[in-house]
C-alpha cells in the first residue's frame, strides 16, 4: 500500500476543512447548542486551515495537531468555565505525550513536524476560548 503524498495530505485537508466550516455554520445558525460548541468548532477550524497553510511549506503531524488541539481545548475549557479540570488536563497531556511519542517512534515525522502540530493544535484551540469571537 502506498503513502499517501503531501499532495494527498493537503487534498484530504482542503475537504475536511470544507466540512467543518458548514459543521461551524451549523452550530453557528442554532443558539441551542451553545457557546462553548461554536467556540470549540471555531478553533478546530482555525487549526484545519493553520495546518493546510503550513503545510505547503512543511509537512506537519495531523495526529499532533489534534492531539494537540485536545489539549488547547482543556486548557481553553478551564478558563471559559472558571473550573480546574486537572484530571481532565493530565488525561489530554498523556494522549498529547503518547501520540507524538508514537509518531516519532513510527518515524512517519520528525521532530520538527510533530512539534509543529502540537503548537497549531494547542494554539487554535486555546486562544479561541481565551479570546471567543
Amino acid at each position: 500500500m502506498a503513502h499517501p503524498t503531501e499532495n494527498d495530505r493537503r487534498m484530504m485537508l482542503s475537504f475536511t476543512s470544507l466540512f467543518f466550516i458548514l459543521l461551524y455554520y451549523v452550530f453557528h445558525s442554532v443558539p441551542d447548542l451553545g457557546e462553548s460548541l461554536r467556540i470549540f468548532m471555531l478553533g478546530i477550524n482555525i487549526s484545519i486551515i493553520t495546518t493546510l497553510v503550513v503545510s505547503l511549506f512543511t509537512p506537519v503531524s495531523f495526529h499532533s495537531v489534534g492531539a494537540g488541539g485536545l489539549f488547547g481545548t482543556v486548557i481553553g475549557l478551564m478558563k471559559y468555565t472558571q473550573e480546574y479540570l486537572i484530571i481532565w488536563l493530565v488525561a489530554a497531556f498523556v494522549i498529547l505525550v503518547l501520540t507524538a511519542l508514537s509518531r516519532y517512534k513510527l518515524k512517519a515525522h520528525g521532530a520538527f513536524e510533530i512539534y509543529v502540530g502540537l503548537i497549531i493544535g494547542i494554539a487554535a484551540q486555546a486562544l479561541v476560548f481565551f479570546f471567543p469571537i
